[in-house]
């Protein structure tokens, strides 16, 4: 067997998947809809405030929700749905998960090395290398690490793995 150091920057794709997660919809998903169409409308208008009374500044609050789609402001009624028409939709998204691996000698993977693997949130993902060493093998986005693996093979050699999982946004579907 080669010689192979451990390198935190390139794994092995090994496999992937892409999965959906589901939820039922709630008030707010149907509320922030309505603000995404508004907003994509071609009569959008931004909310004018200028000249209200702090009370009538309070009253709206009150009765309106303020949404920032992709810099556009939206304001929009506050609804209270009924069970009846939460029932008529569904929010999903893809979720992509993608794993790699190495084998190399175990002496060259020290624990400072997992450093590089703590961090909870969206990360860069490490490159990961088509099996035939040919192309692009992950798609982009922001990731989160799940998982960092090792199994010492007890024959001088460990093997590393590594897995990765990108959430799309959430879509409101109506069934």
């Amino acid at each position: 067997m080669a010689s192979t150091e451990f390198s935190a920057a390139v794994f092995i794709r090994t496999g992937g998947s892409v999965s959906f997660e589901e939820r039922p919809a709630t008030s707010s998903d149907l509320d922030l809809q309505q603000a995404i169409n508004a907003a994509n409308s071609p009569d959008y208008v931004p909310p004018d405030d200028a000249g209200l009374s702090p009370r009538e500044l309070i009253l709206r609050a009150k009765s309106t929700r303020l949404y920032n789609i992709d810099g556009k402001l939206v304001r929009i009624p506050k609804t209270i749905y009924s069970d009846t028409t939460l029932d008529g939709y569904v929010v999903r998204r893809a979720v992509v998960t993608v794993s790699g691996s190495q084998r190399v000698e175990t002496t060259t993977l020290q624990a400072g090395q997992l450093a590089g693997f703590l961090t909870p949130g969206a990360v860069t993902p490490v490159s990961f290398k088509m099996p035939d060493g040919a192309g692009s093998a992950i798609p982009e986005g922001s990731y989160m690490l799940q998982e960092f693996s090792f199994r010492d093979q007890q024959n001088g050699y460990t093997d590393v793995e590594v897995t990765y999982r990108m959430c799309q946004k959430w879509e409101l579907i109506k069934l």
